[in-house]
This record gives C-alpha cells, structure tokens and sequence, in this order.
C-alpha cells in the first residue's frame, strides 16, 4: 500500500500509485576520478551500469543514445543498490543515480559526478491508487516538514556538496 523510497514519479507509475512529490532530481553520470566523462562522446567504448527496467536506462535509451552516433555498451546488475558495488569492482566505467543518491555515495566511496543525463524530474512517496486516505495524509506530512524547514535542515545537514534541489 505504500512506497517510501526514492522512486521516480513516471507517468507508467502513476497508473498504479498516487504520488506525493518529494524532492527533484537529476539522474547523473557516476565514475571513479581516473575514469570521468565531460561529454557525450566520452562514452564511447566504455561500459555502463545500470539496472533493466529503471528509469536510469529509460533516460539512457531514450536521450542518450539518441544523441551519440555510437552504440552504448551496458553492464545490468539486479538491483539499483547493485550499481555502485559493481562500479567499484571494475564491471563497468560509468553508472547512473538520481542526484541525491549519487552525492550520497559520493560521500561513501571514491567516485566523481559526471553530467545529467535527464532533464528535471521528482522522486516522491506513493500509496495505492485505491488509497485516498493515506495519499491525503503522506501528502500532510510532506507539506509539514517542507513548510516548516525540517525537510530543508535534513538536506543542508546531511548533503552540502552540491546543490541538486535545482
């Protein structure tokens, strides 16, 4: 009946959930510092990982490759959590995460952003579509703490690196 998770608010998605927007993101490039990548082409023969059916190779799909005259290359792990595990290990040169994941992991590993691959989406909270109640009250909380700064104090606190609300 609830999600409590960065997931992406996709229009598919929303045939099954009702969604509170959370917070706004971008989906970023991920390497290690001896492995960055500036631009677009800088993808050329290099692998990337990422999980099927994610919006992370949705995006890659449907806006990378059709701006580069190469073939993207992909490494698929089982799970989004997978991702960076398998950038560490060598399994790949790149990775894709929502901002506010990638500068979490930032922060936990050796690694260095890349550029969007995304334009602006959010990532929210959801309940079942045949509940009204609990969407209205995920919807209270959210507003709560997003009106009283506690959401604000939570990100300025915990991620001060970049600012990726934007």
């Amino acid at each position: 009946d609830l999600i409590v998770d960065n997931i992406t608010i996709l229009p598919d998605r929303e045939i099954l959930y009702r969604f509170i927007s959370v917070l706004p993101v971008k989906q970023l490039l991920i390497s290690k510092p001896d492995n960055q990548f500036a631009v677009l082409d800088d993808l050329q023969d290099k692998v990337i990982i990422v999980t099927k059916g994610t919006s992370y190779e949705d995006n890659l799909i449907k806006r990378v490759q059709k701006s580069v005259t190469f073939q993207l290359k992909y490494y698929y792990t089982e799970n989004t959590s997978d991702q960076i595990k398998a950038l560490m290990e060598g399994k790949g040169d790149v990775t894709v995460l929502d901002s506010n994941l990638a500068v979490i992991n930032i922060f936990d590993s050796d690694l260095s952003f890349g550029f969007s691959v995304s334009g602006r989406q959010f990532v929210g909270w959801g309940a079942a579509k045949n509940n009204k109640e609990l969407t209205e009250d995920i919807g209270v909380f959210i507003n709560k703490i997003t009106s009283d700064g506690t959401m604000e104090t939570v990100w300025n606190k915990n991620i001060t690196a970049v600012d990726y609300k934007k």
